[in-house]
């Protein structure tokens, strides 16, 4: 035996031992209420509740119902709790007590949906009860809801119904009086049913009689229609005469009233509208559509409307019977050729398809009539109905979108019928078509139903609703039937057009299959399918990449808020921890504003990641924009492959428009200010140089015109014009630190007389060791005592200098560890050996380095190969 029947079996004993502590808790009076309060109710929504709620909550609903005169409702609507009601709820109970009738449970759910109040539980037992002249409460029996209500007893429904709590006492009592008005139409149409069926009977029986003017087929169709409603075919609600005054308006005879529309007042409250054809000549006999209100009765649907013309001697139509209320179960489950009116448009389309109805194509249009959407085709026309049953034909079972619409006799509404593929059907996509629809029409409602079998397509039927007054206008049905087919559009079809667009068909089904199941719905949320094919174009380079290697792009951003740039990286393998990438932006001088992370699991391929920032900087500020996305791609990758530093002098490529290789000539000359001991740190020299790029590009334009072998100009007379020009920009530096610091770079380049900074490796690439032969007699403010010569070295991995103070001097190389002065430390070294040598050597010279991105000592076979690589490099 499975777990299920016995979990099942112990909840009802649970509840049935419950049911027992409850029915001891209560006063004697409530005891037979107790015993069947629960009867109907799921034993998962009452074990485990409190006995003190429960009782409290029969005894409430004992309290509601000690007073209730015949034909009346009583409801109360309460969220309890133990101070003020001595029982607690997490919710709003609505306890109602009435007499017994179809419809009850049904309306009162629909209303409370209406007013957008979840409901949790409904509890709806059935007593039998006894009550006095006045309506007092005598005696409720124990007995089953299937035996017989004894004579001098009523049946009694009462429901207790647990809402989202509510507490405001305002709103409470708006939930009675809407309870109460519902209970009302409820009350009215069941008490009147039997009249107003009776009323369509005799109309059917009169027509004939009454209605000479019309045709005998409009005759037969209407008497037939009538007939078929009382039946259980229809459910009434309402049923009027009314005659149309000269403005065309619909006056209700007095007395005439039956369900809801026993009084002209309640008239008000259905919406209904008079026929198009009031006070004219001629006019249907029969008109079938649906009503402007939802129904209050049974379900929320919008209430059916029949109307039967009244004429007087001359055949004009002066007025109508109408019948409100709402087709069963059976008018929607039984054959088309069997209902009167709607037969005969079913039996006209067969007549003119000419078809055998055991052909494969008869068949297809006897399933097509017997699966149109039923309201819509008691109102359809046969020769619109036959128009759309051939497109449907035509279909042929063919993946592609086809639009059907047709307008409602009163011109309030129209139908819009839509076929599309079947695995496109989502709720997403449904709700698209809605705001199509409501945004083509105008409209101020739509409602759906879905038809959804075998059959390769789909079939979605909208009533697309009118605001009050105002007639459904004229549609592109072309125009309609393409922007619907887009809404049925998914990410991945898009991405397939793209990817053959950009990359062309040979290339779109192997892309295809690889990648078009793998995006994650966060990816295709925020990427544009267009934009995708490039993602995937650079996770496929990468396939071919060292392992574990990067890509990065820049584009523009397309949503301002979103940053003025997105700066993309992708990655095959390892994923990247966003502590690794975020201070690498940071040094860039840009804003990151946010960060999304994709991951892309493709199967039997490594996991594809790709990590998207919108970043922010100032775009009107930054020049040399054009080659930003370049030059910023380019810094990132030296950064992240430690071919240069990160750190804030990379932020000069964004707001001074350097590439990764300027920057790193004005990182290395800001380290020899640091080593030949000017008072400020990195972090001041990088915020000058960045609040006076100008100068900053003059200083870069001078070392080219001074060293760049490509420099073709008269390289005298452009650093005599440079000169001049750093000069005039120098005397407008307002600060005394910035023009010191700028004053010292100027001149650091000026005494640079030699440099390998534009030197090539045999690939092409740059030397990552730069060094710079510098006349340092040239070079203000540096300590004594000073050097002829001095080669400044400068890499990521390692720093150097080597001073020499003759043309004719000799000295060693010495591996330092103090990283902020070891210029300091081989000055002084200089000192001792020229004391020391003076007789031999009158001029030393010594060198020096460090080692920047040096192991763990504790690991003494990598240390020492580190230091000897590095002694390599600066050698």
């Amino acid at each position: 035996m499975s777990d299920a029947p016995r979990t099942t079996r112990r909840l009802e004993e649970a509840l049935q031992g419950l049911v027992k502590q409850v029915v001891a808790a209560v006063p004697a009076n409530a005891a037979n209420v107790a015993h069947r309060y629960f009867e109907l109710v799921a034993p998962e929504d009452m074990v485990g509740r409190e006995v003190r709620d429960l009782s409290a909550m029969i005894n409430a609903h004992m309290s509601v119902a000690q007073s209730r005169p015949a034909d009346t409702v009583k409801v109360h609507a309460v969220a309890p709790t133990l101070e003020n009601d001595g029982w607690a709820s997490a919710h709003t109970v609505v306890q109602i007590v009435t007499d017994d009738m179809a419809f009850l449970v049904d309306s009162v759910t629909a209303e409370l949906s209406r007013q957008g109040r979840g409901i949790h539980l409904v509890i709806h037992p059935i007593f039998a009860v006894k009550r006095d002249a006045q309506g007092a409460l005598i005696e409720v029996l124990d007995q089953e809801t299937t035996q017989e209500i004894p004579a001098g007893y009523i049946a009694e429904s009462w429901m207790s119904i647990e809402i989202d709590r509510e507490t405001d006492d305002e709103d409470l009592r708006d939930i009675e009086s809407h309870l109460l008005s519902v209970l009302g139409d409820v009350r009215a149409a069941v008490n009147d049913w039997s009249a107003m069926c009776e009323r369509a009977g005799e109309l059917a029986a009169a027509l004939p009689i009454s209605a000479t003017t019309y045709s005998q087929e409009e005759i037969a169709d209407a008497v037939a229609f009538l007939k078929w409603i009382t039946e259980s075919h229809f459910t009434f609600t309402g049923y009027a005469e009314y005659t149309f005054n000269s403005a065309g308006l619909a006056n209700p005879v007095s007395g005439t009233g039956l369900g809801i529309l026993r009084s002209a007042s309640q008239e008000d409250s259905v919406a209904m509208v008079a026929r198009a054809h009031a006070g004219a000549s001629h006019g249907p006999l029969l008109l079938v559509t649906k009503g402007n209100s939802r129904s209050t009765i049974h379900r929320p649907s919008y209430v059916d409307y029949i109307s039967i013309a009244k004429t007087d001697a001359k055949g004009n139509v002066v007025g109508e019977y109408r019948f409100l209320g709402l087709y069963t179960s059976a008018a929607y489950t039984q054959s088309v050729f069997t209902i009167p009116v709607v037969a005969r448009k079913a039996e006209t389309v067969m007549s003119a398809f000419a078809l055998d109805s055991d052909s494969h194509s008869g068949k297809d249009l006897i399933q097509f009539l017997e699966t149109y959407p039923r309201d819509q085709l008691f109102q359809i026309e046969a020769p619109e109905l036959e128009e759309i049953a051939r497109g449907v034909l035509q279909l042929q079972e063919r993946r592609q979108v086809r639009v059907f619409a047709s307008t409602e006799a009163l011109d309030r509404f129209a139908s819009v019928m839509v076929y599309f593929p079947r695995d496109r059907y989502t709720t997403e996509v449904r709700v698209r078509m809605e705001d199509i629809l409501i945004d083509r029409y105008g409209a101020e409602s739509v409602d759906f139903k879905a038809w959804l079998t075998e059959s390769v397509l789909a079939r979605l039927s909208f009533d697309v609703r009118m605001p009050a007054g105002v007639t459904v206008p004229q549609i592109d049905l072309d125009e309609l039937e393409i922007a619907l087919a887009d809404a049925t559009r998914f990410w991945e079809d898009d991405f397939a057009d793209a990817v053959v667009d950009q990359l062309g068909e040979e290339n779109a089904s192997r892309i295809q299959r690889k990648w078009s199941t793998s995006f994650p719905e966060s990816f295709k949320e925020h990427v544009p399918a267009e934009h995708a094919v490039a993602h995937v174009t650079r996770l496929e380079a990468l396939e071919f990449a060292l392992e574990n290697a990067i890509s990065v792009a820049l584009s523009e951003s397309h949503d301002a808020e979103e940053g003025a740039r997105r700066f993309t990286i992708y990655r095959l393998g390892k994923p990247i921890t966003l502590s690794a990438i975020l201070p690498m932006l940071h040094d860039m001088g840009i804003e990151v504003i946010d960060e999304r992370a994709f991951d892309i699991r493709r199967a039997g391929a490594a996991p594809a990641y790709v990590y998207d920032f919108g970043i922010g900087f100032d775009v009107d500020a930054v020049p040399a924009l054009d080659s930003l996305a370049e030059r910023f791609c380019e810094s990132f990758m030296a950064s992240w492959n430690g071919e240069v530093e990160s750190d804030g002098f990379n932020a000069l490529v964004v707001h001074a428009g350097l590439t990764a290789r300027n920057v790193a000539i004005i990182r290395a000359y800001a380290a020899y200010l640091r080593q030949a001991g000017t008072p400020f740190s990195q972090g001041y020299l990088q915020q000058v140089l960045l609040a006076n790029v100008g100068l900053v590009q003059m200083l870069l334009q001078l070392f080219r015109a001074r060293f760049d072998p490509q420099f073709t100009d008269d390289r005298a007379a452009v650093q005599a014009s440079l000169v001049e020009s750093i000069n005039k920009s120098l005397d407008a530096v307002k600060s005394l630190d910035h023009d010191r610091i700028l004053r010292s770079s100027i001149a650091l380049v000026r005494a640079t007389i030699r440099t390998n900074v534009f030197q090539c490796n045999a690939d092409g690439t740059y030397k990552s060791v730069m060094s710079f032969k510098i006349a340092s007699r040239e070079v203000p403010e540096l300590p004594l005592p000073v050097p002829m010569f001095e080669i400044w070295v400068c890499s990521p991995r390692v720093e150097g200098i080597h001073l020499r103070f003759d043309m004719v001097a000799r000295g060693g190389l010495r591996w330092s560890d103090r990283f902020e002065d070891f210029r300091t430390e081989i000055l002084g070294l200089v000192k001792a050996q020229m004391v020391k040598n003076t007789v031999i050597v009158p001029s030393g010279a010594k060198g020096g380095f460090v080692v920047k991105q040096s192991p763990d000592p504790s690991d003494r076979e990598a240390w020492l190969a580190e230091g000897i690589s590095c002694y390599q490099m600066f050698i």
